[in-house]
């Protein structure tokens, strides 16, 4: 994960420009989501993420959990954005 991880924010930060790059995880890895480039970490375990009012340029799905409908609508700023 680290490594993926680590590309991903990089790519979000530095390819596509983002201000602001948001990561979701558990209580143990969240100063280690930060430490990778993440300026947000989220925790999942105590915080529903779909609740947020937040919303994202680009969005990194690694566990497919959610459909592509419900990421672009409930996530996304501009529909036609790059999912991962």
């Amino acid at each position: 994960m680290r490594c993926s991880l680590w590309i991903v924010l990089q790519l979000a930060k530095n390819v596509y420009g983002a201000s602001l790059v948001a990561t979701t995880t558990s209580t143990g890895k969240l100063e280690f989501v930060r430490t990778l480039g993440a300026d947000v970490a989220i925790d999942y375990t105590t915080t529903n993420y779909y609740e947020l009012p937040e919303k994202y340029d680009f969005v990194y799905d690694v566990v497919g959990e959610v459909s592509y409908s419900i990421f672009v609508h409930r996530f996304c700023v501009h529909e036609h954005i790059p999912i991962a």
